[in-house]
């Protein structure tokens, strides 16, 4: 009578078809909810870009009030609101301010703050269309409709 130990190659295969089987399922779930995760927190940091900008907008209403009798908008960098502390710094050195998504800077992004029903309000402005298309999909909680079109000259601002 043989001994018997290990497995027979037969035995082998089916596991290692097996482990193959749920790889190509797990693999692709994980990653679709990775990119969940970091749209959701794109969203996050977006809203509270604009919850700290219309805070800075009211403490600023004689400026924006001119701005609403022009319906315009001021155009605010999110480098300005770190500069006036509205803004805290993640990390100490340039980018100041980090897109969860993409990996890149928010530094140099455009807030525009504007005066509408005796309150500020505040969109951001994204030039990559990929993120746009996050912005108007993912994010329900930002608005994007009643805000102005123009941009105020250069001679109103928060300065």
């Amino acid at each position: 009578m043989k001994n018997k130990k290990g497995f027979t190659l037969v035995e082998l295969l089916a596991v290692i078809v097996i482990l193959g089987l749920i790889a190509v399922i797990a693999i692709p779930n994980s990653m679709k909810v990775s990119d969940e995760v970091k749209k959701n927190l794109y969203c996050e940091k977006v809203d509270l870009l604009l919850t700290d900008a219309k805070r800075f907008g009211n403490d600023h209403l004689g400026v924006l009030r001119k701005a609403g009798d022009q319906n315009c908008y001021i155009p605010v960098t999110v480098n300005t609101l770190i500069s006036k502390g509205v803004i805290k710094k993640e990390q100490d050195t340039a980018p100041f301010i980090t897109n969860p998504y993409d990996g890149s800077a928010m530094d140099g992004k455009t807030i525009g703050i504007y005066y509408y029903n005796k309150r500020a309000y505040a969109f951001y402005k994204e030039d990559n269309q990929n993120l746009n298309q996050i912005l108007a999909s993912a994010c329900n909680n930002i608005e994007t409709s009643g805000r102005p079109t123009n941009a105020c000259p250069n001679t109103l601002n928060f300065n």
